[in-house]
């Protein structure tokens, strides 16, 4: 499947908007959306990290369900702004090209160039 095929199915499951104009309904959805899914993905790494449980199998697929999710919304955005998820991904990492030239480097991220990194992401 291409991010084109990916957003037509990402669209036919959308629900109607409640409240709201659609494209304001919409955006609110997909950033609570966001917010949520984070939040589940952050609670298995939790329950991992901090209460020493395992990784098991059904954790996995469940990262990858909460992965799938943050998609899901990431492209409802990217919809909503008229995105390709292709033009995302370049922005990005033109924009940690500028941040981070040659690698991560911990005072790069402390002492960021915000302009530079803006003209970037245009």
């Amino acid at each position: 499947m291409n991010t084109d095929e990916y957003i037509e199915n990402v669209m036919r499951t959308n629900g109607p908007a409640i409240g709201l104009p659609e494209d304001k309904f919409r955006l609110m959805h997909c950033a609570l959306g966001l917010v949520t899914e984070a939040g589940e993905l952050a609670d298995v790494v939790k329950k991992h990290l901090c209460y020493g449980k395992p990784l098991q199998a059904e954790h996995i697929i469940n990262i990858k369900e909460e992965m799938g999710d943050l998609l899901w919304y990431i492209a409802n955005l990217c919809d909503l702004f008229d995105y390709q998820i292709e033009d995302l991904m370049e922005a990005n990492i033109r924009k940690l090209r500028t941040r981070y030239p040659e690698k991560f480097e911990l005072e790069k991220s402390d002492n960021r160039d915000l302009n530079a990194e803006f003209q970037a992401l245009q």
